[in-house]
Parts: structure tokens; C-alpha cells; sequence
């Protein structure tokens, strides 16, 4: 799935790079609705790829003009970042003889998200609930 704004011809060049991958193709429907389901998102300046990251999908900064990533969470080695000339990254990290660290990614995660214990909702009350007193 791609950002409603991304250029056709970007769209159209990503899926022919992908052009008979066995396990990679472009879906066109609701991101929310097959993050989880992906093994690799490629975005652009969105909140998909914080999405991605509290999913523990992989996700690629895909910027196919070369006119930069604002922001960028490739540089800090939380995400894939592929460039015009670079769609042949998309396979290398799909059959996965690309990795990222572990570590940036899990640091950014604690950071970012909070803890991941399942447990936000009683959290949530108790704030509220201390906020009512």
C-alpha cells in the first residue's frame, strides 16, 4: 500500500521490481488492515512507520526521487532505507541477507512506545483516575 500522494510512476516501478517475487506484491488497501500481515512495509514520511516498528515489522524509507527523508529513521538504524537505483534491496531484505541490528530498533521501541506488557489499559485508569481525585 502506498501514501495516497506517492507518484504513479514510483508505484508503477516498485511493482515491477517485485514483478513475480513469490512473497512480495503491492496490496492497495487500508494500511492498518495488512500491516501485521506484511513481512516488509515501504513508506515515506508516514505514520505507518511507527506503526511498522510497534508491529516489529520490518520497514523500508522508500524515497525513489532521491529528495530525501524528513526525519529519517534510517539513519539511526531503525528502519531499511532504499533509494532510486536500490529496488533490488527490497529482495535482499525479503530473503533476509539484509538485517538490521537489533538493538537500535528495540532501544527505539522502549523509547518510543512504552512498555509492551499488555497492561496500558489499567495504566490509562489509573491516570485518570488520579486525575479525578
Amino acid at each position: 500500500s502506498f501514501h495516497p500522494f506517492e507518484a504513479g510512476q514510483n508505484v508503477e516501478a516498485v511493482e515491477k521490481a517485485i514483478v513475480g517475487h513469490p512473497y512480495a506484491k503491492v496490496v492497495r488497501l487500508d494500511s492498518l488492515d495488512i500491516i501485521s500481515a506484511a513481512d516488509l512495509v515501504l513508506g515515506q514520511h508516514s505514520t505507518v512507520a511507527l506503526e511498522s516498528i510497534a508491529l516489529n515489522v520490518p520497514y523500508a524509507e522508500i524515497d525513489l526521487d532521491n529528495h530525501g527523508i524528513l526525519q529519517s529513521l534510517a539513519d539511526e538504524g531503525i528502519t531499511f532505507s532504499i533509494r532510486a537505483g536500490e529496488l533490488d534491496e527490497i529482495t535482499k531484505i525479503l530473503s533476509g541477507k539484509k538485517k538490521l541490528a537489533p538493538d537500535p530498533i528495540e532501544a527505539w521501541r522502549r523509547q518510543n512506545l512504552g512498555p509492551q506488557d499488555g497492561r496500558s489499559t489499567e495504566r490509562a485508569v489509573r491516570a485518570i483516575e488520579s486525575l479525578l481525585q
